[in-house]
């Protein structure tokens, strides 16, 4: 190849790898503007999802209350708490990424809407349970 075709093709690539960026940058600005305000109104709302270690084992339920958003991210943080058919106890924090637009808590998921009563309630069915194994 001769030089000059060289150095074409390399200015080509970098035009091309600076037009890709900002493609990229104007659509992740576009969807925070589409996404935000669908994701925001999930800040302080409850869920639970009917969980299990599959085939014919007792079910029990796995609550969440979306506790944190990031703005800028597109993610929310939630506290989530479930006591197993086999009485085992868990209790987490967790980040949830937004994916173009679907969600942890989208109607898809699994996850059902619950009210807050519902959710405080839960917990302290929990609370009770822990500390009459002495915590």
């Amino acid at each position: 190849m001769s030089d000059k075709r060289e150095k074409e093709i390399k200015r080509l690539l970098q035009t091309a790898g600076r037009y890709a960026r900002r493609a990229e940058e104007l659509q992740n600005e576009q969807k925070a503007e589409v996404y935000r305000p669908a994701l925001r109104k999930y800040l302080g709302k409850c869920f639970k999802y009917q969980n299990s270690y599959g085939g014919d084992s007792k079910k029990w339920w796995l609550y969440a209350r979306v506790t944190a958003f990031d703005e800028d991210a597109l993610s929310f943080g939630t506290l989530e708490f479930q006591r197993s058919s086999e009485n085992i106890i868990e209790i987490k924090q967790y980040t949830h990424a937004n994916y173009d637009g679907r969600n942890h808590f989208g109607s898809y998921s699994g996850w059902i809407p619950i009210s807050e009563s519902e959710y405080r309630l839960a917990k302290a069915e929990l609370k009770r349970y822990m500390a009459g194994l002495g915590f």
